[in-house]
């Protein structure tokens, strides 16, 4: 079977990772008819999938975009937070203490 950058492939009997870069390949058994019968099942086999965070930022890293995908990412959690606050006050906004206090605190958490 032929290494694929980035890809999952799947025989009968294991599932093959590869990541672009480091050329690093990790093998796990692949599901069994069992395991992706109910629904908990089918998440507990995705929630085992490798993820691509080394790839990503290795990705990043070597565009020189690391810096601004974090500057990005920070000014859209603030504007996001700011947003909810200013909807605070106005007329549509919440008209209960408790509100305001769910919204000063989801503010707080950006």
């Amino acid at each position: 079977m032929p290494a694929t950058r980035g890809r999952l492939m799947a025989n009968q009997d294991a599932v093959r990772v590869t990541h672009g870069g480091s050329g690093a390949v990790n093998t796990r058994a692949a599901p069994s008819p069992d395991e992706m019968a109910g629904g908990v099942s089918r998440l507990a086999v995705w929630w085992r999938q490798p993820d691509h965070y080394d790839w990503l930022t290795g990705y990043l890293a070597s565009r020189d975009l690391q810096k601004f995908v974090r500057l990005f990412v920070a000014a859209t959690t603030a504007t996001l937070g700011a947003i909810t606050l200013a909807m605070t006050w106005s007329p549509a906004g919440p008209g209960r203490a408790v509100a305001y206090i769910a919204v000063l605190l989801s503010v707080a958490c950006a």
